[in-house]
């Protein structure tokens, strides 16, 4: 009796010890329970297995962000200068941009990730011309030109919307009054330049080819007025001619010096120079300090010619045909020659300097890449004229005839040429 009266005893023990844990566990008051923190429960369906958790994302605002709107309907100046609050205002590549926009467009000019916000936008589906248009007019607007420039993300098709079209005739009109100096007008126009001719053709209609050739006149007419005026010396040095030399002497001479490929012609351009033998012992010579580089731009069939940031001459070109396209690298120049004999490489004939069919015309510029693995390019004139802005050529730069003389002059060995 006395052992059954203590196993009794036992097991009522053992039965309150785990209905004292058991209430521990699931009183939701006790203090185990508390110290854990609460349990995210998820929602069950239909009494089924609960759902795996997701944090519930609110939207900040339905439709274009207030920072993307005040951009599109020109009342963007309490946003200029300041940065991005993720956290209220949200993220997407419209908002990067109009947040790049204002950075660029505030005190302290910060163009820091404005290309690269301007490139996403080519390919989100949800970006517009029109955004990197009113971008473009905005930097415009406060007089960030360079800036305006980048914002359009190396596409030349938001310069053809009329906002833009619009910024440029009052940067051009601001050009002829000369209400800027003649140095900004210069650097203003030649990045919108670089800009309007980036992408694909800006010559499909009448519009766009009349407001090209505006911008460019007046992109002339501050270089003539900036670093090639007479007694200069904006992005340039002097140099005093001595006795016994010759502008081929001078350009190598200065050229080690600057430490950049220097040629005679480009000092009888800007020193206004005719004839290269009448220079005289005691001259002073204005010397451009920048350095020169050739962008052709296959989408616009357009080399462009430039000392630093400033643009020199705009040319139109033709280029490779299918299958032999020209290729986007970057090159050196590497020979000049003049009245050069020519060997078809299809046929293997053979055509003496200035015979009929030398496809070559009377100048060639030798380009190569510095890795070697692609030769066998080039800048040339063309007996076929027609093929100018075609893609019609064995993979060579083909220029009119005026064109690659002026180019063969002005250009140096070592300079470099970049395909894109």
């Amino acid at each position: 009796m006395g052992g059954v009266a203590m196993r009794a005893i036992v097991f009522l023990l053992v039965f309150l010890g785990l209905a004292f844990v058991g209430y521990r566990y699931w009183n939701p008051e006790s203090p185990a329970q508390a110290n854990e923190g609460p349990e995210e429960v998820s929602p069950r369906i239909d009494g089924g297995v609960p759902e795996p958790y997701e944090p519930v994302r609110t939207k900040v605002s339905e439709g274009p962000a207030p920072r993307v709107k005040a951009l599109l309907s020109g009342s963007f100046e309490l946003w200029r200068g300041k940065p991005l609050d993720r956290e209220g205002e949200g993220d997407s590549p419209e908002l990067r941009y109009a947040a790049s926009v204002a950075l660029a467009a505030g005190p302290r000019s910060d163009r820091t990730g404005l290309a690269a916000s301007s490139s996403a936008l080519l390919y989100d589906a949800g970006a517009t011309v029109e955004l990197r248009a009113a971008g473009f007019e905005e930097l415009g607007r406060v007089g960030r030109w360079e800036a305006a420039a980048e914002a359009t993300g190396g596409r030349n098709d938001a310069l053809l919307h009329t906002r833009a079209r619009h910024a440029i005739e009052r940067l051009l009109a601001a050009s002829r009054a000369a209400e800027v100096s003649a140095e900004d007008a210069c650097l203003w126009t030649s990045a919108v330049l670089d800009a309007f001719t980036a992408g694909g053709s800006y010559l499909d209609k009448a519009e766009s080819r009349d407001l090209f050739a505006q911008l460019y006149q007046a992109q002339q007419d501050a270089l003539g007025a900036s670093l090639f005026a007479r007694n200069g010396s904006w992005r340039s040095r002097s140099y005093k001619v001595k006795p016994s030399e010759v502008l081929s002497k001078i350009s190598r001479k200065l050229a080690k010096q600057i430490g950049v490929p220097l040629s005679p012609g480009l000092l009888m351009l800007v020193n206004g120079i005719r004839d290269a033998r009448r220079i005289q012992v005691g001259q002073v010579l204005r010397v451009p300090s920048d350095e020169m580089r050739v962008l052709i731009e296959r989408g616009s069939h357009t080399l462009k010619l430039f000392l630093g940031p400033v643009l020199l001459r705009i040319y139109p070109v033709g280029l490779g045909a299918e299958g032999q396209e020209t290729p986007v690298a970057t090159f050196k120049v590497t020979k000049r020659l003049k009245n050069p004999a020519w060997t078809n490489p299809r046929t293997g004939a053979f055509f003496p300097p200035g015979a009929p069919g030398n496809a070559l015309g009377g100048y060639f510029i030798g380009l190569a890449e510095p890795s070697g693995s692609i030769k066998g390019y080039g800048i040339h004139g063309t007996d076929d004229q027609g093929s100018i802005g075609r893609n019609e050529s064995m993979g060579c730069i083909r220029l009119r005839k005026g064109d690659i003389a002026e180019l063969f002059e002005l250009i140096a060995l070592g300079v470099r040429v970049r395909v894109r």
